[in-house]
């Protein structure tokens, strides 16, 4: 490891450590139920915290007023306090699993949170993953892709939903897409969308992967 990247690896791991002081401050109620997932064996990377207050940073910064979040999680917790704030914002929230889906409806309060629950579409020979959803009649100023799972026999798929969302984007609007350890997506994405004007809000690497990246359409 290079001067470089161990400077950086520090300020990560600084930062890390800083926000577990910070979520419960900034993020109580969310920082209670990551609390809670811990005992579970769930979200137990030493990094959510930082994670998570990267996205409700990027929220104040967007002031998003559609969101699409493929994928629920903790993630849907952040969206349902940036709504609580008043911000007026209209948000879909899809997932693959209708149970797990549930749960995490059951740990917000009041919200105002579209739930909704498509099947999961794989095809092995392109590798990609992707819900049983065309995407045409929905639009959003703020895309968060956590879903579906992607990880089949220790590879990396592609999520798909996010080239269908992007062609059906609206040009004149501003389309903020963040992708939570999505490596091979972010790859295709770069590699065969030339019509987009990529802006990296908070790259963070851990051991060379990305979890968190932001970019404009």
């Amino acid at each position: 490891m290079d001067l470089k990247n161990k400077i950086h690896r520090q300020e990560y791991l600084f930062n890390c450590i800083n926000a577990q002081k910070l979520l419960p401050r900034i993020l109580p109620n969310v920082a209670k139920q990551l609390e809670i997932n811990r005992e579970k064996k769930q979200n137990m990377q030493y990094f959510v915290e930082h994670k998570l207050l990267e996205l409700w940073d990027m929220l104040d910064r967007y002031c998003p007023q559609s969101i699409i979040e493929l994928g629920s999680g903790l993630s849907t917790m952040i969206f349902a306090e940036y709504q609580k704030k008043g911000n007026f914002c209209e948000i879909i929230s899809i997932d693959e699993n209708k149970d797990y889906q549930d749960s995490v409806r059951e740990t917000l309060l009041k919200n105002d949170i579209e739930f909704r629950v498509y099947d999961k579409i794989v095809d092995n020979d392109a590798m990609t993953v992707r819900y049983d959803y065309d995407f045409k009649d929905v639009e959003a100023d703020f895309v968060y892709v956590d879903g579906p799972a992607n990880t089949i026999e220790n590879h990396d798929y592609t999520c798909s939903d996010t080239f269908t969302i992007l062609e059906n984007a609206d040009l004149d609007v501003d389309t903020f897409f963040v992708y939570d350890f999505r490596i091979s997506t972010v790859k295709k994405v770069v590699e065969n969308s030339d019509r987009l004007k990529f802006k990296f809000g908070h790259p963070i690497s851990v051991s060379g992967r990305h979890h968190s990246v932001g970019m404009t359409v």
